[in-house]
């Protein structure tokens, strides 16, 4: 599995509304969704839910499974991330040397 962390789709987003000149308050307005939610999905605090994709899909023009295929590669990644860095960061307890007083 590929340890390459993909960007959180609310970064995508994100420069989607910088280059458009769009406020994320205006596209929940005219995708007919939560503003609070954007938000969130931009500062990478909420993930993209299939629903929101398919709003963002049709809003921007892209494929129906754009926004959701961001989502899982970021997620894939991320759990390859972390699993091999926390093999590397876990210490097997039985290779720890006995403390002096008891050998």
């Amino acid at each position: 599995m590929s340890q390459t962390i993909h960007p959180h789709p609310g970064g995508i987003l994100k420069s989607k509304l910088r280059d458009q000149r769009i406020p994320f308050f205006e596209l929940a307005d005219r995708i007919d969704y939560d503003e609070n939610i954007i938000k969130d999905v931009i500062d990478g605090k909420l993930p993209i839910s299939p629903r929101l994709s398919i709003k963002l899909a049709k809003f921007f023009k892209d494929p129906i499974d754009y926004w959701l295929k961001l989502q899982i590669n970021y997620e894939l990644g991320l759990v390859s991330f972390e699993s091999s860095y926390a093999k590397k960061l876990i210490p097997d307890p039985m290779s720890f040397p006995l403390p002096d007083r008891f050998g």
